[in-house]
């Protein structure tokens, strides 16, 4: 009996230890459940944070992008009107050169028959010596010009075509057009600048040329009238133009100079 009645308290002794284990187990495993549920809702909190974050990095990747287009639109705006105005002010530049080469052109006209008149050519004398030079490639306002030097300076108008055939030459050793080329020839015979001429290739001495007509005339070359030494610069140019021909026809050949040739606007001036 004593032996049954210690089981009894023993049984009952370890049913109520078992009981506390329950409940210490169950009390660890809420306490592990709240803190699980903590670590889960840290996790929801970070992830809302991270996804609230990146909807503001999009939305100003958005912003940016439409700042961008934007710029992009007004620069190209600013480019088409800057466009449109270069354009412009080349037009009227274009328009205010065309009209003062017409203007000089006539006024040229009007001094040409008073000087030729004067000097005893008829219109059409003259008509026909600009049409030979328009025709050895010099620009219808140099040709008319060129004319009236001739004439103002005494030269043989007869001379015209050969002196633009020397001036094509000289264009490409002095790097200029025709035209150019032509009024330097002209102004250096005229004012007997040799450094003019030699920068187009026309090398002179025109002391030697005075010289040289004087002997001719069985003068001295002091005694040479302004006209007589005005001739003899045009022999020495004449002269000194059989060295440069060629240079004219073997430039020509070259795709650059045809360019350069056909780069003059302005139909009065080429």
């Amino acid at each position: 009996m004593a032996d049954q009645g210690r089981l009894a308290i023993d049984l009952e002794a370890n049913i109520v230890r078992f009981e506390q284990g329950l409940n210490r187990a169950e009390q660890i495993a809420r306490k592990q459940s709240r803190a699980i549920e903590k670590s889960l809702s840290g996790i929801d909190v970070a992830m809302a944070r991270v996804n609230a974050d990146s909807a503001r990095m999009a939305s100003s990747i958005d912003k940016v992008s439409s700042q961008v287009d934007a710029l992009s639109q007004t620069t190209s705006r600013y480019i088409q009107l800057a466009a449109g105005l270069f354009a412009a002010g080349k037009l009227e530049a274009f328009a205010r050169a065309s009209v003062m080469a017409a203007s000089r052109y006539n006024v040229l006209g009007t001094v040409l028959q008073t000087i030729g008149r004067n000097a005893g050519y008829t219109a059409d004398q003259l008509g026909h010596v600009e049409t030979a030079l328009q025709q050895s490639g010099i620009s219808k306002l140099e040709s008319r010009q060129g004319v009236a030097r001739m004439v103002q300076g005494g030269l043989d108008l007869s001379l015209a075509p050969k002196l633009a055939r020397i001036a094509q030459d000289a264009a490409v050793i002095g790097n200029m057009g025709s035209s150019q080329a032509f009024n330097h020839l002209l102004y250096g015979i005229q004012t007997a600048q040799v450094d003019m001429l030699r920068t187009i290739g026309i090398n002179v001495s025109f002391e030697n040329s005075y010289k040289d007509l004087a002997k001719s005339i069985g003068v001295t070359a002091e005694s040479l009238t302004a006209q007589e030494k005005t001739q003899a610069r045009v022999n020495a140019v004449m002269q000194a133009g059989e060295s440069i021909a060629g240079a004219y026809s073997a430039a020509m050949q070259e795709p650059g100079k045809h360019s350069a040739r056909c780069s003059g606007w302005c139909p009065i001036c080429r």
